[in-house]
């Protein structure tokens, strides 16, 4: 069972495969003087041909995961799922030991409510300039 999740696939099938493949081919190729060869970036594929609009946010206090366990501000999680088996899908339901066996790799996201940019007392000071005046920092 999947302890009562409603699961959603936004992405999936020969397609996502073919990109993955094809990004693991590109990057060991990358030469010393492309852009992408040293430090860290984030590099996008897209995986689908199609728009997938994330849920809106909820005004909630929390919510609770598939264990009961209470998880303050997750609005929803992602799962991305990379198997080589035929039912991404039914590994959701198995035991984390089983599906490390299969050799499958599983992303899970909390999504959650966050405050704004200017807000955050976590924002960095090299950002501050971007969202403060320059009389707050």
């Amino acid at each position: 069972g999947n302890n009562g999740i409603a699961w959603e696939k936004i992405c999936a099938g020969q397609a996502t495969r073919s990109i993955a493949e094809d990004a693991g081919i590109l990057v060991p190729k990358l030469d010393d003087i492309s852009p992408l060869s040293s430090g860290f970036h984030i590099v996008s594929f897209p995986l689908s041909d199609k728009w997938s609009d994330l849920p809106p946010l909820k005004e909630v206090e929390s919510v609770k995961d598939e264990n009961g366990v209470e998880l303050d501000g997750v609005q929803y999680k992602i799962t991305c799922i990379a198997t080589p088996e035929p039912d991404a899908a039914e590994l959701l339901s198995m035991d984390d030991g089983l599906i490390e066996l299969s050799g499958t790799s599983v992303l899970n996201v909390d999504v959650s409510r966050t405050q704004a940019g200017s807000k955050s007392e976590y924002l960095p000071d090299a950002y501050k300039p971007l969202y403060l005046k320059k009389s707050e920092y």
